[in-house]
């Protein structure tokens, strides 16, 4: 009979431990200090009359699973690693109303006999692949840390210099752009620089040649707000003031220029530990992922044979739809919110990527661009055949690393094909057949045609502008058309022209009703 041990982890207190054998339970749950005499008493009164290794199962509360798990695959056991959310349901279902250490560490023992499909053995890590996997965590939050302090620094522009930051455009924050917010946030300053003062401390500050019409658009934003603030500073009505803000901005571009120093090093650290783990760059021959995020999937992934199949793989990337059937109904389901942030985020980007270098997929990206599939959409469906790819990939190596005797190993290749024919094609034929055939204008014209005249990038303002005019973009309300003056007409029809208007030509139902009867008075009158 197998043997359970459920672990409930505690981040500044024991650990608490349930043993079962089978479905039923042996004594009560007890607590595990977190020392060897501890685990060694937790082996002791777990291993107590079993035949094998014992299960262990636990959740991942923060990083304290980790010596958990490692003294008890060392001492030969089996440690699974299981989903909070599925035992948080499981625990409501035995014990409703009750929450304690000592019931979810039952759970958690009883957790794989409920669902023994939906556990799995947990692999541990090689100490390269745990470094390499915080620094992709670390140099991600950093990232974007660097963003949100960007958005902050354009925030405050806006707010100091409104036309400054259009003006800029691409060029927000180049090295030139960063010196003039440490110095200038004052438009008043810039004004009173001029012209050629303005040329003369971008030229300091930027590596090449300077752009004289970004320099003129500039010094215009500057004139712009200095006289749009003008009387409000004459008559101290400006609510915020300028000096202090300047301090604001040094400040925020400090933190800024040393997170991005920071995120630089540790690009070279994870570069150099992602060279041990993988000296071939297998990866990196797929169009799309390049030197970020190939050692990203290759610490969040870890070892690819703890993915019994593709389905298990693009299970843990959050790649894979819901499923909601009943009878003759089968919805098609959105992806589920689950599953590894950034394998998600990584393939997304990767795929985005590979439609445009990668002959299958854009073939792919064309055929469901044709039959009107939503951009995103589309790209989800890519993205799953990017996880697929690395999947297969990462098996393929793996195969020839256990094939090797000699401890060298034949680099696994990806080679690009064409959808035609299946002909292995290289980078540039690759690119010209992208071109060539599996664009959106080539796929769908008419709908190409269409959303490009939305976006304004074709002849024309398109459908959407002509019906709804820029000015009247935000009403709710159809916009009038112009009024056709019209003759009065025989009979009993109502000449609207001629009624009592409340608008430009627009009549009311009672006005309308009123001149119907009076032209049907007319006409009994008459015969």
């Amino acid at each position: 009979m197998n043997r359970y041990v459920g672990m409930d982890l505690g981040i500044s207190s024991k650990h608490r431990a349930a043993v079962l054998d089978g479905a039923e339970r042996l004594g009560k749950p007890f607590s595990v200090e977190v020392s060897r005499e501890g685990f060694d008493e937790l082996l002791r009164r777990a291993t107590a009359g079993a035949d094998g290794p014992v299960k262990i199962v636990i959740e991942p509360t923060g990083l304290a699973w980790v010596p958990v798990a490692a003294y008890m695959s060392a001492a030969g056991h089996q440690v699974y690693l299981v989903k909070p959310q599925k035992v948080s349901h499981l625990r409501k279902f035995l014990n409703q109303h009750t929450k304690s250490d000592s019931v979810d560490a039952e759970t958690n023992a009883r957790l794989p006999q409920v669902d023994p499909q939906g556990v799995h053995q947990l692999r541990l890590p090689t100490p390269e692949q745990m470094a390499l996997r915080r620094l992709v965590n670390r140099r991600e939050r950093l990232a974007q840390e660097v963003g949100d302090q960007k958005r902050r620094v354009h925030a405050l522009m806006v707010m100091v210099n409104p036309p400054l930051m259009a003006a800029l455009g691409d060029s927000a924050f180049s090295q030139a752009a960063r010196a003039f917010y440490r110095d200038h946030a004052d438009p008043e300053t810039v004004v009173k620089m001029g012209c050629e003062k303005l040329q003369k401390f971008w030229k300091q500050h930027s590596k090449g040649p300077v752009d004289k019409e970004l320099l003129g658009r500039v010094f215009e934003a500057c004139c712009t707000t200095a006289e749009l603030y003008a009387d409000l500073r004459r008559t101290k009505q400006l609510p915020f003031d300028y000096s202090e803000v300047q301090e604001e901005l040094q400040a925020e571009l400090d933190w800024t220029e040393h997170a991005e120093l920071e995120v630089k090093r540790l690009e070279e650290r994870i570069t150099t530990l992602y060279n041990r783990c993988d000296p071939d760059h297998t990866l990196e021959q797929i169009r799309g992922i390049g030197g970020i995020i190939a050692p990203s999937i290759e610490a969040l992934v870890g070892n690819i044979e703890r993915f019994h199949n593709a389905r298990q793989f693009t299970s843990y990337s959050g790649l894979c739809p819901r499923k909601k059937q009943s009878g003759m109904s089968d919805q098609a389901m959105p992806i589920t919110k689950c599953g590894q942030r950034l394998l998600k985020k990584y393939f997304y980007l990767a795929a985005d990527v590979a439609r445009q270098w990668d002959p299958e997929f854009a073939a792919y990206y064309g055929r469901r661009y044709a039959r009107g599939d939503h951009h995103n959409r589309i790209m989800i469906a890519l993205a799953r055949k990017m996880a697929l790819r690395v999947y297969a990939l990462l098996k393929r190596r793996e195969k020839a690393h256990q094939a090797s005797t000699d401890g060298s190993v034949k680099p696994v290749s990806y080679v690009l094909r064409n959808p035609e024919g299946g002909a292995a094609v290289d980078k540039k034929q690759a690119r010209a057949l992208v071109l060539e055939k599996y664009t959106r204008a080539a796929a769908n014209p008419e709908r190409h045609k269409r959303e490009s005249a939305r976006r304004g990038k074709a002849e024309g303002t398109g459908p959407a502008k002509k019906e709804w005019p820029s000015k009247d973009a935000t009403s709710k309300h159809t916009v009038p058309r112009p009024q056709i003056p019209q003759g009065r007409q025989e009979g009993n029809r109502v000449d609207v022209g001629h009624v009592g208007r409340r608008g430009e030509g627009w009549a009311s139902l009672s006005e309308v009703l009123n001149c119907v009867l009076e032209n049907m008075l007319v006409e009994n009158h008459v015969d």
